[in-house]
């Protein structure tokens, strides 16, 4: 075919590809010539040629099935001998790289690769056929690489992309193969980093476009390669003026590219990336914003199942990143792990690009793990990021980055677990990372930052003076190698800053003039940070705590006022400031306060107090585990906070804020759950669409709690919801009459938990400890306990455990001289130094707490009746109440707060009747394959109770009837319900905290998620069912708390284990007096337990019988 005959043809084919009339009139036309005619096979190509050229242009698969339908039939019957042959099977190459393109079906490279190769062989050297024969071979080696990252791919796709320019001196075909072949340099620059590569690349393309005249159809595409090309240099370079160009020709590349055509999103996809480079050098929320729209734009414009997808939903995922990093919405960061993760699921395990959306997946993960703190996604980040590692050659431009990554998330495991192993493992990866990057690369400082960082907790570990220089000269390095108006100079002085500030702490002893400068020179960064970071910057808040320590620092050498006032100046200017997350306003909060208080500023003091526990639903945010919000609980030191507050607000006269202060740190997951269920019927009444929203959002994170693991609480929907919640309870906040929905409550709410009896708050605190008796809801009143401690508190609790394990309570033995307890395990009946550390322990509580108190109590004519304690810290695991004589007339009870006794009282008084009432009794006599579990006397006991509820109606579930579903059945429709079996406490997971039946384990969890109206008393004859975790102090989730939650008014459990034979004695006595009048009420339950432990006492059992048995609830 001559060229003019050529030209014309491709005009047809353009026309014909937007003209369906034309396409059918050429193809329908092309169709008739007969099989016999010469030029068959040529008509065949011709009718293949349109329907690739429609495709190209419409994107329709369908007629790139039939292009390479009409490929084959041409090249079966190709004339044999004919060079023609060879024109054939490259076009049949090309449709199959085009097939690739949109399938992503790695056969159709392989069928390229062979045609290409094919055809080269059949023509002669000096063919004025083989440059376009070596381009076509050159793009499909190139796309192999793409696609499997063989080195030998892309170096056979360069040769033949060179030996194809080298072939041709003019005309378009030339600016094609330039196009491609520069292509070609920009991927082996990419893999090998040699610069040469990519000046031949910036070359080539060029070349190519200005071969092109203006307007012409394939300028956005060698746009948009230029655009890469220059992105490529600037991320070598560190040129600014590289990235503004490669940007201006990725809009201009978009801008031209007709709408509708196949290769418009991918254009859409590079604009993106460059867009978030951009705002990554200069910070500009436009670009940010403009990243995330193209890329959007490119995903809606791509089918279903197209291979380039999963690149799509990357950087759509590092769009939301970034924009979480700027603005710390953790709705971002929900979007960036699901989108990231869509690309990474959906890539082919083999696929070269992998490892990029692996390391983006990571980063996102430990983006999560900072802000929530769940370890689980530390461990998803470390997962991901060495997969990215394992994935990339270590000549990739990417190792080094890989390398940073990955050492950034055993750091901050080293910092989780304090594990030097993972501390080695970061500056291994940080020093690679380091070496593997040139000098005047961009990233080079921050590489630098990161083993600076790592050196710096290694000499917090070793004290070594070396690490410390180590680590300052990275940290130095990283500063000066950062230009001026970067938006990382800020954290990066502010790095610098610490260090010196670390060293200052270190030897402000043995060098004090050194540490000044070095208090001096942390104060100057410091500075400087604050004033070059944007408020609204997520590290803002960071940045002005650690200001405010460097000045706390001055004032600690030189007493100056005015570094005072800057210290409480900066900490409050943190806490305002709305981009801090929850942990950042907790942190400056506490140190506020402490600063405040050591100040004698009582009012900044209690507003610092005030203004942490406003944050404390989100520092506890009920979207991560359990475990990982107790982790939390331990790690920010709540408790401790606590104690402080209420000790402060004691001093400070304001007793009644104290009592707010401890209701709002204790038994805090607890409430939380609580709040799921809460029906909110005053919203219901007054605004039911709200409460029909919050009901549903609440039910479904209710039952993914209590089915809580690593994957449903790690899972984008779950965060969702859990945002869903905390932004519809912001919105009805803003309603008339529910300003104060789901807050603390106030004092005056609070009060009434002391209606029927005294309430004593002990706060235990490491300086200042005090008992706050609530009197009435009228009186008040607070003493000082001088005796009690958080020392003396522990050490009074190890005299027990000591006491305790001389007894054998964890031990079991068939001897004589020990009895079995109720966990199947035995214990000593008596020995004189336990006995001798029980009384010890007793003595200790009279004199401290119980003397004090009953004196209060007896001045306001309280000298009998029920009084309810609710301690707090290491107290909660102290058996306070055995400390009163044997004749005391207090009837003595535990309530976990002073809201759980209000709202158990409302229950009561909401299932007031006369009927009879149904009482459940479930026995555990013995396990099948457990012989020493037996609890022969299990049988005895249900029988006392049958005999002591009379005319009551009563049901009995023994042994094999007693299967976890039957006796969950049984709990739902209980009213007064005995559970005589083992109990076991778990201390990690408290919802797997459970009692064991005949065919398993019934979970507190499944307790909870039931529905219970008719719950009024529970009494666990078991083992550890008042039993907590002893690094949750005030946390009331072990069985006996549970069954309050769940819904029982009151609850009979015990400390540890109990004596088999002590079940039937203590059940009898608290059934008989219960039941003595007919129909029982529940808040005779604590008297009934009271005669029965001084029934116990009388008969001169010994201390570990009788002091473990507790009354909760009203």
């Amino acid at each position: 075919m001559s060229d003019t005959n050529l030209d014309e043809h491709q005009q047809i084919w353009r026309n014909a590809a937007v003209n369906p009339e034309l396409f059918d009139k050429y193809v329908g036309d092309l169709a008739l010539f007969p099989v016999t005619d010469p030029l068959y096979w040529n008509k065949q190509q011709m009718i293949a040629v349109t329907y690739q050229t429609r495709f190209k242009r419409l994107g329709n698969v369908e007629d790139l099935t039939k292009s390479l339908e009409f490929y084959k039939v041409a090249l079966a019957a190709m004339p044999e001998g004919s060079d023609q042959t060879a024109l054939v099977m490259q076009n049949l190459a090309g449709a199959h790289r085009d097939k690739f393109n949109v399938l992503g079906t790695s056969q159709d490279i392989k069928l390229a690769l062979g045609y290409d190769l094919e055809a080269i062989k059949i023509l002669p050297a000096g063919h004025p056929h083989l440059p376009i024969m070596h381009h076509s071979l050159g793009m499909s080696y190139r796309l192999s690489f793409e696609r499997f990252g063989a080195l030998k791919d892309l170096e056979l796709a360069r040769d033949n992309g060179q030996a194809a320019v080298d072939g041709i001196s003019e005309g378009l075909d030339l600016a094609n193969f330039q196009f491609q072949l520069a292509s070609t340099y920009r991927l082996l620059y990419q893999r090998l980093g040699n610069l040469s590569d990519l000046e031949a690349s910036i070359k080539y393309v060029k070349a190519s476009i200005d071969a092109l005249p203006a307007g012409h159809q394939s300028l956005p595409l060698r746009q948009q390669e230029l655009a890469a090309t220059l992105k490529n240099r600037y991320y070598k370079l560190g040129n600014d003026a590289d990235l503004r160009a490669a940007h201006s020709l990725g809009k201009l590349a978009v801008d031209t590219m007709p709408p509708g055509h196949p290769y418009l999103a991918y254009l859409q996809y590079d604009l993106a990336l460059t867009s978030l480079e951009c705002f990554k050098a200069w910070d500009s929320l436009e670009d940010l914003e403009a990243g995330k729209f193209w890329q959007l734009k490119a995903i809606e414009a791509t089918p279903a199942g197209h291979p380039d997808l999963p690149s799509f939903y990357q950087n759509l995922g590092n769009a939301y990143s970034l924009r979480y990093t700027r603005l710390g919405e953790l709705e971002d960061l929900e979007l960036a792990i699901k989108n990231s993760k869509e690309g990474v699921d959906t890539m082919p395990p083999d696929h070269p690009a992998l490892p990029i959306y692996q390391q983006s997946l990571g980063k996102s993960y430990h983006h999560r793990y900072n802000k929530r703190g769940n370890i689980n996604d530390l461990y998803s980040a470390i997962k991901y990021n060495e997969a990215a590692l394992l994935g990339t050659p270590t000549d990739q431009p990417e190792f080094p980055l890989r390398n940073q990554e990955l050492g950034a998330t055993y750091r901050d495991l080293y910092i989780r677990l304090r594990d030097i192993h993972h501390l080695e493992k970061a500056i291994e990866y940080n020093k690679l990372a380091i070496e593997k990057t040139p000098q005047g690369h961009p990233e080079l400082a921050g590489r630098q930052l990161y083993l600076a960082a790592a050196y710096l907790h290694f000499f917090l570990h070793s004290n070594n003076e070396e690490h410390w220089r180590l680590s300052h000269t990275y940290h130095q390095e990283a500063v000066n190698n950062t230009p001026l108006g970067h938006p990382q100079l800020p954290a990066r002085k502010q790095n610098l800053a610490h260090s010196h500030d670390i060293r200052s702490k270190a030897i402000q002893m043995s060098n004090p003039k050194l540490a000044w400068q070095d208090i001096l020179l942390a104060l100057k960064y410091r500075a400087e940070a604050v004033e070059s970071t944007p408020s609204n910057h997520p590290d803002f808040a960071l940045y002005q705590i650690d200001l405010a320590a460097s000045y706390d620092s001055c004032f600690q050498v030189k007493h100056e006022v005015e570094d005072l006032y800057c210290v409480l100046y900066f900490l409050g200017a943190a806490c305002r400031n709305i981009s801090a997350s929850p942990g950042i306003v907790w942190i400056a909060a506490r140190h506020w306060a402490t600063v405040a208080f050591d100040a004698n500023l009582p009012e900044s003091c209690l507003k610092a107090y005030s203004t942490a526990f406003s944050v404390l639903p989100d520092l506890l945010w009920l979207g991560i585990p359990m475990k990982a919000r107790h982790d939390v609980l331990y790690e920010y030191e709540v408790s401790r906070m606590i104690a402080s507050a209420a000790s402060a607000a004691i001093q400070y006269q304001k007793p009644e804020l104290a009592v707010t202060f401890l209701e709002q740190g204790q038994a805090i997951t607890q409430r939380q759950l609580l709040e799921l269920q809460d029906d909110s019927s005053q919203l219901l009444n007054k605004y039911p669409s709200h409460a029909a929203r919050l009901k549903q959002i609440s039910f479904q994170l209710w039952h993914q709690k209590m089915q809580e693991d690593e994957e449903t609480t790690s899972s984008p929907n779950f965060h969702v919801l859990a945002n869903d919640r905390r932004k519809l309870i912001n919105e009805i906040r803003n309603l008339p009459d529910f300003q104060d929905f789901f807050l603390p409550l106030a004092y005056e709410k609070l009060s009434i938990a002391a209606q029927n009896g005294p309430v004593i708050m002990i706060n235990c605190h490491e300086k200042r400890s005090h008992a706050i008796i609530l009197v009435s809801p009228e009186k008040l009143q607070t003493i000082e306990l001088p005796h009690v401690s958080n020392f003396e508190a522990d050490k009074q609790l190890g005299n027990l455990r000591k006491a305790l394990s001389i007894c054998h309570i964890e031990a079991r033995d068939l001897e004589a001289g020990f009895e079995k307890a109720r966990a199947g395990r035995m214990f000593h009946r008596d020995t004189a130094e336990a006995e001798f550390l029980f009384k010890k322990l007793i003595w200790w509580l009279q004199m401290a707490i119980l003397e004090p108190v009953f004196s209060v109590l007896k001045e306001h004519g309280i000298d009998h009746g029920r009084i309810w304690w609710c301690p707090s810290g290491t107290l909660n695991y102290i058996p306070i109440h055995a400390a009163a004589s044997l004749d005391s007339k207090y009837i003595q009870s535990y309530t976990p707060t002073l809201e759980a006794l209000i709202n158990g009282r409302k229950h009561h008084e909401s299932l007031a009747s006369e009927r009879l009432v149904k009482v459940s009794a479930i026995g555990i006599t013995r396990i099948k394959d457990f012989p020493a579990l037996d609890l022969p006397l299990v049988g005895k006991e249900i029988e006392q109770i049958h005999i002591a509820t009379k005319m009551q109606e009563f049901n009995q579930v023994l042994d094999s009837q007693a299967t976890v579903s039957h006796v969950l059945e049984v709990i739902k429709s209980a009213q007064w319900l005995h559970l005589a079996c083992h109990g076991q406490q778990h201390l990690t997971e408290p919802l797997k905290s459970s009692i064991i039946l005949s065919d398993g384990h019934l979970e507190l969890g499944q307790i909870l998620e039931s529905s219970l109206p008719a719950a009024e008393f529970v009494f666990l004859s078991a083992c550890q069912t008042a039993m907590g975790n002893a690094k949750l102090m005030n946390e009331a989730l072990h069985l006996a708390g549970g069954f309050i939650a769940a819904g029982f008014q009151a609850a009979i459990g015990t400390l540890w284990n109990i004596a088999d034979a002590d079940g039937p004695l203590v059940s009898k006595i608290v059934y008989q007096r219960l039941f003595s009048e007919g129909k029982p009420d529940v808040t005779d339950s604590a008297e009934a337990l009271h005669l029965a432990v001084q029934s116990l006492r009388k008969q001169g059992v010994p201390f570990q019988r009788w002091m473990p048995f507790i009354h909760m609830g009203i």
